[in-house]
């Protein structure tokens, strides 16, 4: 598998600050909720048992939401959680799954990546991605965020919280180490 090659440079995205707002798109390619992301989750580890294969998983939040919340607004912090996730649901193949976990959480499900290697690259492309500025109309300015990511791998046997914990504890990694970053802990 590969990122697609789409560049993560290009236009400044609309920013709308609610998902009804939002220019309709292919549901397939809607960012999931968290309760659909963890069935997807456990029936992708199902069937990496049976084909011996694993899935990679990366958990990005946005860093320092709490100054985007105090010079713009909610309404913007909830706005930049739904582009972000929507530019990765974009970006990303078909294969992968993205599902927006809380209002500055974002989770990924990777598959047919061969190794870290691979698995970084496409961490830094979403990082990237992420990061380009975004217009937000109702306060006629662009908002533009970083993000750190936490990736992991999984194991056969593993259940989704333990998953999620080690991709958390590479995101804290990634937090500590500045933020802006890709961090990744082995299994």
């Amino acid at each position: 598998m590969s990122a697609d090659p789409r560049s993560a440079s290009g236009p400044v995205d609309a920013v709308t600050p609610n998902p009804q707002d939002a220019p309709s798109r292919n549901a397939s390619r809607a960012p999931y909720s968290r309760d659909l992301f963890k069935e997807r989750f456990e029936s992708l580890v199902a069937v990496c048992r049976i084909q011996g294969s694993s899935v990679w998983v990366a958990l990005l939040e946005v860093d320092h939401l709490k100054s985007v919340s105090d010079e713009y607004g909610q309404a913007v912090v909830e706005a930049v959680g739904i582009n972000a996730a929507r530019r990765l649901s974009e970006l990303l193949p078909s294969t992968a799954v993205v599902a927006r976990l809380s209002v500055d959480e974002i989770a990924v499900l990777l598959l047919d990546v061969t190794d870290l290697v691979e698995a970084a690259r496409i961490a830094e492309t979403m990082r990237v991605a992420i990061g380009r500025p975004m217009e937000h109309r109702h306060v006629g300015a662009d908002v533009t965020v970083t993000v750190s990511t936490g990736l992991t791998l999984t194991h056969r046997d593993d259940q989704f919280r333990d998953v999620i914990f080690r991709a958390s504890n590479a995101l804290n990694d990634a937090q500590n180490d500045g933020g802006d970053c890709v961090a990744a802990v082995a299994p």
